[in-house]
C-alpha cells in the first residue's frame, strides 16, 4: 500500500514522461547542475520516438583553478563531450571548455533532429557554430558558421531551411580592421 501511495503522489506532483512530451516542458532546460563536470540536458525528442532524449554534456577536468584564474585542462585535454540517451555515438568538441547545444528540429525528415553546437573558450567571443546530423548511426558535422557567441543566446534565428537537403546559416564576423560587424548567409548541405 505504501508503494502505491508513493507512486500516486509522484505521478500527481511530477507527471509522467507522456506529460512532458505532450506539454513540451522539457525543451532546452538544464535539469541538473554541474556535478563532477557533467550536465544532464533535456533538449527534446531527437529520434522521433515520442520520448524526450537526454544529453550528457561532459566538461574538461580543470586544475589550478583560483578566484582569479579559470585553471588549466588536465593533460591539455580541453574538450567537451556530448553523449546521448538513444545511441552510444558521441560528439567531442575539441579546444573548448564549455559548449551550448540547440535542437533545430528534423530538417531532412529522416526521423532524427539536426542541431547546432557552439563551443566556448577562455577568452574572446568569436567562435564557430557547428551543425550536426545523425546519419548511418553516427553523428556527422555538416558545416559551420562564424558567430559572436558572447552576444547571442540562441542561434535558431541564424538558420533558414531551404529544403530537406540544404539550409542557410547566418555568419557574423568583423571586417578587416574590426570597425564593423558584417553578416552573410552561407549554404550548408545535409549529405
Amino acid at each position: 500500500m505504501k508503494l502505491f501511495l508513493f507512486a500516486l503522489i509522484a505521478t500527481i506532483f511530477c507527471g509522467t514522461k507522456k506529460d512532458l512530451v505532450e506539454n513540451k516542458k522539457f525543451n532546452n532546460y538544464k535539469v541538473t547542475d554541474t556535478i563532477k563536470n557533467v550536465d544532464t540536458l533535456l533538449i527534446g525528442d531527437l529520434n522521433s520516438d515520442k520520448i524526450p532524449d537526454t544529453i550528457f554534456r561532459i566538461y574538461p577536468q580543470m586544475i589550478n583553478v583560483t578566484a582569479d584564474y579559470d585553471g588549466d585542462c588536465v593533460n591539455n585535454a580541453c574538450e567537451v563531450t556530448f553523449k546521448f540517451s538513444f545511441t552510444d555515438q558521441q560528439i567531442v568538441i575539441y579546444n573548448a571548455i564549455g559548449a551550448g547545444i540547440e535542437n533545430l528540429g528534423d530538417i531532412n525528415k529522416d526521423g532524427f533532429s539536426e542541431f547546432s553546437i557552439f563551443p566556448h573558450w577562455y577568452i574572446g567571443c568569436w567562435g564557430r557554430i557547428q551543425y550536426f546530423t545523425f546519419k548511418n548511426n553516427e553523428w556527422k558535422n555538416f558545416g559551420f558558421a562564424r558567430a559572436n557567441i558572447c552576444e547571442e543566446f540562441t542561434f535558431e534565428k541564424h538558420v533558414k531551411i531551404i529544403s530537406t537537403k540544404k539550409i542557410k546559416v547566418m555568419e557574423v564576423f568583423p571586417n578587416k580592421d574590426y570597425s564593423e560587424m558584417l553578416q552573410r548567409y552561407k549554404t550548408l548541405k545535409l549529405d
